[in-house]
């Protein structure tokens, strides 16, 4: 069965999740040029320095318990590159879940031509305000469908997260 790029890529995202440190859930994302080169990656977590929520005595939380030091692995994308000196101007975006409406609007500044998402987030009241946003901004987007290739790297993946690994 052959994966085409657009997954691949949603494949990687999904790597880049299991480096993530927040206990609402795991997402990753990246973003590539127009011949599918990687120009950033990110995963959800905490700032550099700072203890991850499951580190710490009395983690950060607010109402709902979102923990307030948790940077969305989109925001890491853009960190990232802005740590080495890379435009995501023209880029493409691949994360797990639908854009929060503060990601969206700093994919936006930050150039982006597309994005694409795989899941429903519903944490958010604003997330169909983040469509919109990027939309009319001229980003495209688009949910990617997840294929039969998809769902068993999925499935492979999901093994490794509940590995115990030692070193």
């Amino acid at each position: 069965m052959k994966i085409s790029w657009h997954e691949r890529m949603m494949m990687l995202a999904e790597w880049w999740a299991l480096w993530s440190t927040c206990s609402k859930g795991s997402v990753g994302a990246v973003v590539v040029d127009e011949d599918f080169q990687v120009l950033a990656s990110g995963f959800n977590g905490a700032p550099r320095g700072i203890k991850h929520c499951q580190d710490q005595d009395e983690p950060l939380v607010d109402a709902d318990g979102h923990c307030l030091y948790c940077i969305h692995a989109e925001m890491n994308c853009g960190h990232q590159a802005a740590r080495t000196g890379v435009s995501l101007r023209g880029g493409t975006l691949f994360t797990l879940t639908r854009p929060c409406i503060r990601c969206a609007m700093n994919m936006v500044q930050w150039g982006l031509d597309s994005v694409f998402y795989r899941d429903l987030y519903l944490g958010d009241p604003f997330h169909d305000r983040a469509i919109w946003l990027l939309r009319h901004s001229g980003v495209r987007v688009s949910r990617l469908e997840v294929t039969p290739a998809m769902a068993a790297h999925i499935l492979s993946l999901d093994n490794l997260k509940n590995q115990t690994w030692k070193f």
